[in-house]
């Protein structure tokens, strides 16, 4: 099956949000760090792709290659509920999150479950739905519990893209045009989700507790997010890079 049909087939039926015991995600979560309310973790990852045909400055990352920003949420039990694929390289990973269909539903009121909030890293613009780990004011004992609890909590999110990386390593080493790059990395976010679906389903699956080190939450201490960039890039149509996106019931667009 060529990753089209994946994307057009089955993506929308296995990326997609807990339509029934989601009540069990806040609990499943906080036993890494006993963070409260949290219903997912959100990321975002460069995939090299060749360099493209249009639009060539618009691809070229922090790193100076050619590459695609890839958004993804997941949760405890580290599947994906959400990927983006369709924003190049040099679009910062808030921007992809403030352009998102998931960030519209949450400002706009729409929870998984009561008073539900996402966790992110210090990229992204702290919100009433959104926590980060950016603050004012100086670095007390109970930030820095926060802070770790934080960094614990949001390594679901990393776990899962590795783990994706690691069992389907296609789109680290492809170099294709852009289209084609977006469809392969959805498709093998679709089989990492098949794949736990039927570890699910054999009863065989490890969920590894996550910790941060002692020292790890210095490293995401900012004074203030007045250093989120918002970087220029051409929006490109949903119909040539697909933004596929999570669902309540399986038809959401």
């Amino acid at each position: 099956m060529c990753p089209n049909s994946v994307v057009s087939n089955i993506f929308q039926d296995v990326v997609i949000f807990l339509t029934e015991n989601f009540l069990q995600i806040p609990l499943q979560i906080s036993t890494y760090a006993n963070f409260p309310r949290v219903a997912v973790c959100v990321d975002g990852s460069l995939f090299p792709i060749d360099r493209s045909l249009e639009n060539k400055v618009s691809y070229v990352d922090r790193d100076g290659n050619h590459s695609l920003t890839c958004m993804v949420v997941s949760g405890p039990n580290l599947k994906f509920y959400y990927a983006s694929a369709r924003w190049p390289g040099s679009v910062s990973d808030a921007r992809v999150l403030r352009n998102s269909t998931l960030a519209h539903d949450f400002t706009n009121g729409w929870r998984l479950f009561l008073n539900a909030v996402l966790l992110g890293d210090s990229i992204y613009a702290l919100t009433f739905w959104l926590i980060t780990p950016i603050f004012n004011g100086s670095l007390t004992p109970a930030r820095c519990r926060f802070f770790r609890a934080h960094r614990s909590t949001r390594r679901t999110v990393e776990c899962a893209l590795e783990i994706q990386n690691e069992k389907f390593p296609c789109p680290n080493y492809l170099k294709i045009q852009p289209k084609e790059a977006a469809n392969i990395i959805l498709a093998c976010i679709s089989l990492h989700n098949m794949e736990k679906d039927f570890q699910y389903e054999v009863g065989n699956i490890y969920i590894p507790l996550l910790q941060a080190n002692d020292g790890d939450e210095k490293d995401e201490v900012f004074a203030d997010n007045s250093n989120v960039i918002d970087e220029e890039a051409t929006v490109y149509s949903t119909s040539v890079y697909p933004q596929i996106c999570y669902s309540r019931n399986s038809q959401y667009h």
